[in-house]
């Protein structure tokens, strides 16, 4: 199993604003430089980069969460699609920070899973620097979860990922894992 990876990025711009930006299929082809079909729309067709990566959107919270199932043209046909969450964090009036996770398990460990992701949930709220802590259940597939969280700087994800929920959580998920623990963590570009 590869080391899981978590990505963010501070943006100088409202986070409704990147919302808005990111499902405009003209502002999303101008920063990408490919035909894009995109929409809030739950269940909507999505397509970047001129059909490169393609899926369907999944569920959006305006100016807030973005979920899409995606696959690039690379994906064999029995590929599982791939999850990907934007999370919109306002940092103040022109500023925002966008995070992503993401988890699957096979179909007959989901419901062992979805106590233990609560159990986790609950326990991480209260992390110190703990800003949002969201677990997302993907209603096409149960078995695939997203978790979207939020923390204060790098030292409070860091004592999260240390915490003995964390370890444990990670430690029992493991041997029910149907694909690796995808973790993105974005951090902001000075």
């Amino acid at each position: 199993m590869t080391r899981p990876i978590r990505q963010s990025v501070t943006l100088a711009a409202p986070a409704a604003s990147l919302y808005r930006t990111y499902l405009n299929a003209k502002t999303h082809a101008a920063i990408t430089g490919g035909k894009v079909v995109v929409s809030a729309r739950r269940g909507s067709k999505f397509s970047a980069f001129g059909g490169l990566l393609r899926g369907r959107t999944l569920h959006t919270v305006p100016g807030r969460l973005i979920v899409q199932a995606w696959r690039s043209a690379s994906f064999r046909k029995h590929d599982v699609d791939s999850t990907l969450v934007l999370r919109f964090v306002p940092l103040g009036a022109q500023r925002a920070r966008i995070e992503l996770t993401h988890v699957d398990v096979p179909p007959p460990s989901k419901d062992t899973v979805i106590p233990m992701l609560q159990q986790l949930a609950e326990a991480s709220r209260k992390d110190a620097g703990n800003q949002r802590f969201e677990v997302q259940q993907q209603a096409s597939r149960p078995n695939h979860f997203t978790v979207v969280e939020a923390w204060a700087d790098k030292k409070a994800y860091n004592g999260h990922v240390l915490a003995s929920h964390t370890r444990q959580f990670r430690d029992k998920l493991g041997p029910m894992s149907g694909a690796l623990y995808d973790e993105r963590l974005f951090k902001p570009v000075d």
